[in-house]
Order: structure tokens, then C-alpha cells, then sequence
């Protein structure tokens, strides 16, 4: 039972993992209001992915290798957490550059999800 539910938590947390390229809403508004997508709210549910897969290799052995994710979340997913917006004259975030931040994600998490979510699938 303990292995389905951090099996279901990193499901979840990778679902999250693609939402948030699109960004947020930001609560207590009554108007929704858009956030941008966040490096390192992305990057602290990448940790916490990272964290589950752990638990879970300690389960089951069929998810021992998990070299592959510890090195994407290591590159990949701390380049999305030091990415810096650019902002044109009036403050605003360039297009361009929300546009390079929701790529960098997209690309990281399609690694994520091949060195380690695919197999929650297989088995």
C-alpha cells in the first residue's frame, strides 16, 4: 500500500511538473490572476520528486536506478531555477523570455518523465 501512494504522489508531482510552465493563479484574489511560471517553485516539486523516486527505490527494486533523474534535477532543473527573466522598459517580462523559461521546463520535464515516470506506467 505504501509503495501505491508514493507511486501516486510522484505521478501527481510530475502532473504539477507540466502545469507549471503555464504558471499560476495566486489565491486570495478574487479576480484569478496569472503568475509566471516559477524556476524555483518548479524546481522544489522536482526535489520533492526526486525525494519520492527515493522512497520508492528503497521499496521496490525495480525502481533502483535512479541515476538518470538525479542527474536531469541536478542540471536541467537547476537551470530552470536560475533562469532570470528579461524585462522590457516598462518591467514587464519579455514574451521571449517567458517563452524560453516554459520551453527550458517543457524540456525538462519530458527528461523527467523518460529517465523515471515512464516506468510507473510499465509495471
Amino acid at each position: 500500500m505504501e509503495e501505491q501512494k508514493v507511486k501516486e504522489k510522484i505521478i501527481a508531482l510530475y502532473e504539477e511538473l507540466e502545469q507549471e510552465k503555464y504558471g499560476s493563479n495566486l489565491p486570495g484574489t478574487w479576480l484569478y490572476h496569472n503568475e509566471l511560471p516559477s524556476g524555483s517553485r518548479y524546481a522544489d516539486k522536482a526535489k520533492e520528486l526526486l525525494d519520492n523516486a527515493i522512497k520508492l527505490a528503497e521499496i521496490d527494486p525495480n525502481f533502483s536506478n535512479i541515476y538518470e533523474l538525479f542527474s536531469t534535477i541536478n542540471k536541467e532543473v537547476e537551470l530552470v531555477r536560475n533562469y532570470s527573466y528579461n524585462y522590457d522598459k516598462n518591467g514587464n517580462p519579455t514574451p521571449k523570455s517567458i517563452a524560453g523559461m516554459q520551453k527550458m521546463m517543457a524540456d525538462a520535464t519530458g527528461h523527467i518523465y523518460r529517465d523515471f515516470v515512464c516506468k510507473l506506467y510499465k509495471i
